[in-house]
């Protein structure tokens, strides 16, 4: 199911290119002209039992990477507000699904540099991009999943080893802003040490929740335990 919101203009808090803050505060369209460096968040959505990631593939209309396939859920960390309350919103927003801080894995953060042209228009995307990892005990049927018509066509399934495999042959139907060959190869990396490495991983210490997950319909989740915090993962060098 596909929901249309109003969308109001974006403004960002400005960072240096070694990713310190500036203090200054700007609309996302004039950020993606000029190149100015943000935040981001990144949140890719596991279904442990199937070794399945969720995938979104990009509404049409967008100004970016118009139709390919993507993250899980993703966006901006809008000025004032920080990366986790932006994994939230995000994940909420776009997909409905609606699940507490302890649910999203703090990863790594991927400095992303990036110039294309879409729709005849020069974007220019430099950012620091928060990644997190939620996983879900099993796969929700599609269409429990609420859809925001602004960003997203429609969601799907793949194998984590088919994602993969995507990325790393810069396969066109899919956003070719981060790949394999470089710091975002950890994603996969942690996500086999799930299933090579239960007792070193990332769910190591890691407890079942069950809650609703929006729409009514409830999700298992596993907890974060990380050793860093939230506001520490926020904190962390950058690179």
């Amino acid at each position: 199911q596909r929901v249309g919101r109003r969308m109001a203009e974006e403004l960002f808090d400005l960072l240096t290119e070694a990713g310190e803050p500036t203090g200054v505060r700007k609309e996302r369209k004039r950020v993606h002209r000029d190149g100015d460096w943000h935040k981001a968040v990144h949140v890719w959505v596991l279904a442990e039992q199937e070794r399945e990631l969720l995938l979104q593939r990009r509404a049409f209309k967008k100004d970016s990477w118009p139709g390919r396939w993507d993250i899980s859920a993703a966006g901006h960390v809008e000025a004032g507000s920080s990366a986790i309350d932006a994994a939230q919103r995000e994940l909420g927003e776009e997909l409905g699904l609606h699940l507490p801080r302890e649910a999203f894995l703090p990863l790594f953060v991927y400095q992303q540099a990036y110039a294309n042209t879409f729709h005849g228009k020069a974007f220019v995307n430099n950012e620091f991009d928060f990644v997190y990892l939620v996983v879900l005990r099993e796969k929700r049927p599609l269409q429990d999943f609420q859809l925001q018509a602004e960003e997203v066509e429609e969601v799907t399934y793949a194998r984590v080893e088919d994602v993969h495999a995507s990325l790393r042959d810069k396969d066109p139907n899919f956003v070719d802003a981060y790949g394999v060959d470089d710091k975002y190869q950890k994603l996969f990396q942690l996500i086999r040490g799930i299933y090579e490495d239960r007792e070193g991983s990332v769910l190591a210490k890691a407890t079942v929740e069950r809650t609703e997950g929006g729409q009514g319909f409830e999700c298992s989740y596993y907890t974060n335990t990380a050793d860093i915090s939230h506001e520490d993962f926020e904190k962390a060098p950058f690179t």
